[in-house]
């Protein structure tokens, strides 16, 4: 009945106290009361002295963090007064020092508002699962009987954990004790009976979930499907036909009645909202939106029907890629699951592999829990001959010129060297200062005010191209006849683009290319095709041209570090050009966000999650590092709350600006929201802050 536990342990925001089995009557259940997930919270707690912690969290995906070695130290999770006229029934008996703390992470319907009282907090049915295998796994180890199994709301009457206290969901406090008494017993409450068919859709499911349609025929489902499996495949190198037959089996073609609502909200992969996210959430293309269905699954070999929560897409290719992205990127003990399946070109081998996962034949640990799986996708494959979906070789770069538009020379406006000293506005040179202050004219041209980075360059061009479809722009992929600039093109109303064609508008953007000067794009075997001279010159004198030589790939990348945000990427074995911006986004003019293949390939956006994960880097471009600045004079700041969502930060500034005090709020690396109460050159000063913030009974410390 073992679970498995994560360990991160914290060093603060606890109490020393060696303490025996006997010490320890209560386990108390909580819920963490925002959005975020169980390894953020223990970094949170271990990172921050914040006056409360717990000794466990459960993860939306059933993941399981300890965060406090419980024998030799108390958490602070059920201490302070009471807090309503309701619940209380163990105030002062049930205390910090004789209980353990399990926080449970919850979800939201609605996040407009974030009150304790609110009724629509949920938890996942994994974490509802995982949670009832802790608990009764607690009580067997600290002797301690369902009846000292509490809820904070018991201990002080606090509304926590909301959902069990309001009892809104499906599975009620009661229902959750039940469970865990079973678990205590060594019983699998999913072999229970069958539950009673329902399949209905959180109030999220339909936000930004345009159905793709049922399908007329399975002629039809095959070739839409196939179609985005043959062009995903380019990029991650997994087998279409595999994926497509996949795609087949899950909802029948598109056409089963099991798989109707599934089918309406573009999942046909059975994607479960509740997959372990952890190593793999920054690649997902998943925006959260939920689908509440029946659906059977298979324990020891026995059939049995669940409730679950599944995934809502856009569209088919969302839900495509999200999958790939899983199978890239998901990690568990072992390491990447579904490692097996990189560079395989035979389809019962990667079926095979997404079968067993890190697990073996006769112990599967993969994506599905049917014993015929693989014999049922690889007869789909040849039944359908599949496999023609496997035939695509990425996407091709035309080598001719790329600007065909006759523009002035600027020849003698620029000092060698001297690469950012001058930039432009509408393809004007003018200096950096007077570009900062220049105004925008018109809503038809690019940014006025020059970006300072790649990504801001990125960020505006992708901004002002979807701004400009308001106003009847098609923007699409072709090899040639694109414009030398970003503005250009928008004034000629050219919108053609291309995979390099944006890089070298980014580079123009901020100065290091003149936008007289020819392009370049990524060749093959990680060669740079530089179309004159000049522009070589004017490249690699503001930017390090890093040779990979086809030695890593994407995500291998992504992880140790290699990329950086604002890289310019070339590739080893395909011909294509791209722009990395950090945290597994891309902004792609390829084919990578575009509808279609070909010339003609229409945009919606040039910016997505990461793509080509398999494929092997050819360079990096990277804009050169700039000196050091001389190190500041030490300041110190009174920190006066942290949180994960904002609106609780302005409650915070808002409450510090009534009692006579300035605050900001700044984002840190972790997301969190970090209120901040005054900055000081003398820590006398910074203390003095403090001891007045006390005064009126708000907590803050010095940073």
């Amino acid at each position: 009945m073992g679970v498995t536990i994560n360990k991160n342990l914290m060093s603060r925001n606890h109490t020393a106290l060696r303490r025996r089995k006997s010490d320890i009557k209560f386990i108390v259940v909580h819920y963490v009361g925002a959005l975020g997930d169980a390894k953020a919270n223990t970094d949170y707690y271990k990172s921050t002295n914040v006056g409360a912690s717990a000794d466990f969290w459960v993860g939306h995906a059933g993941d399981i963090w300890q965060g406090n070695d419980y024998w030799n130290f108390y958490s602070w999770h059920c201490g302070g007064g009471r807090q309503s006229s309701g619940g209380g029934k163990y105030f002062g008996i049930c205390k910090n020092a004789n209980s353990v703390g399990v926080e449970m992470c919850v979800k939201k319907k609605s996040t407009r508002t974030m009150n304790a009282t609110d009724r629509d907090w949920y938890f996942a049915y994994a974490t509802i699962t995982s949670a009832a295998r802790l608990v009764a796994q607690l009580m067997h180890e600290l002797d301690i009987d369902i009846e000292h199994v509490i809820r904070h709301y018991d201990v002080n009457g606090k509304y926590c954990p909301n959902p069990f206290v309001f009892d809104t969901g499906d599975v009620k406090w009661a229902d959750f004790k039940k469970l865990v008494e079973q678990y205590y017993k060594g019983e699998d409450p999913k072999a229970a009976a069958d539950p009673k068919p329902t399949a209905t859709t959180t109030a999220s499911a339909g936000q930004g979930v345009k159905p793709s349609g049922i399908p007329t025929s399975k002629e039809q489902f095959i070739a839409d499907v196939g179609k985005i499996c043959r062009s995903m495949m380019s990029e991650t190198g997994i087998l279409a036909s595999v994926v497509t037959a996949q795609c087949c089996l899950e909802t029948g073609f598109g056409l089963g009645t099991d798989s109707t609502e599934l089918v309406r909200v573009n999942n046909i992969l059975g994607m479960k909202a509740e997959l372990i996210n952890g190593t793999w959430k920054q690649y997902s293309v998943w925006d959260g939106a939920t689908i509440v269905k029946r659906t059977p699954e298979y324990y020891n070999g026995k059939l049995n029907y669940i409730i679950d929560t599944f995934r809502a897409y856009p569209n088919y290719e969302q839900c495509i890629r999200d999958y790939e992205m899983f199978l890239l990127h998901v990690q568990n003990s072992k390491g990447l699951k579904y490692a097996r399946i990189k560079g395989m070109t035979d389809p019962a081998a990667v079926i095979h592999a997404i079968r067993i996962g890190t697990g073996t034949s006769s112990k599967p640990e993969g994506y599905c829990t049917d014993p015929n799986y693989e014999t049922k996708i690889l007869n789909l494959i040849k039944q359908y001959n599949l496999t023609q979906y496997d035939n695509y070789n990425g996407e091709l770069l035309d080598t001719g010129d790329e600007d065909e538009v006759e523009t002035p020379s600027l020849d003698g406006l620029f000092k060698d060297g001297d690469p950012d000293e001058v930039t432009f506005v509408d393809d004007k040179p003018v200096s950096v200062n007077a570009a900062k202050s220049a105004a925008p004219q018109n809503a038809s041209t690019a940014p006025q005010i020059a970006p300072q980075t790649v990504v801001e360059a990125c960020l505006q061009m992708n901004a002002e191209m979807i701004k400009s479809q308001s106003n009847g722009a098609k923007w699409a992929y072709y090899n040639s006849k694109t414009s030398q600039t970003f503005a250009k093109a928008l004034e000629q109303k050219n919108y053609r683009v291309n995979c390099a064609t944006t890089a070298n508008w980014a580079l123009k953007m901020i100065g290091v290319m003149r936008y007289d000067l020819a392009g370049f794009y990524g060749e093959k075997n990680g060669v740079v095709k530089w179309k004159s001279a000049a522009t070589k010159t004017a490249v690699t004198s503001a930017c390090d041209v890093i040779s990979i030589g086809g030695k890593k790939t994407i995500v291998t990348a992504i992880a140790d570090g290699t990329l950086k945000a604002g890289d310019i990427v070339t590739y080893y074995d395909i011909r294509h050009t791209n722009i990395y911006l950090g945290g597994g986004r891309w902004l792609d003019s390829g084919h990578a966000y575009a509808k279609g293949t070909g010339d003609g390939a229409t945009f919606g956006t040039w910016i997505g999650s990461t793509v080509y994960g398999a494929q092997r880097i050819g360079c990096i471009i990277r804009l050169k590092a700039k000196p050091e600045e001389p190190t500041k004079k030490a300041t110190y700041r009174v920190q006066a709350g942290a949180y994960r969502l904002k609106d609780n930060a302005n409650q915070m500034v808002h409450k510090l600006s009534s009692v006579g005090y300035k605050a900001f709020i700044e984002q840190n690396k972790d997301g969190m929201y970090i209120v901040i109460c005054g900055s000081f050159t003398a820590k006398a000063n910074a203390d003095k802050r403090v001891a007045e913030l006390k005064a009126k009974g708000i907590s803050s410390f010095v940073q």
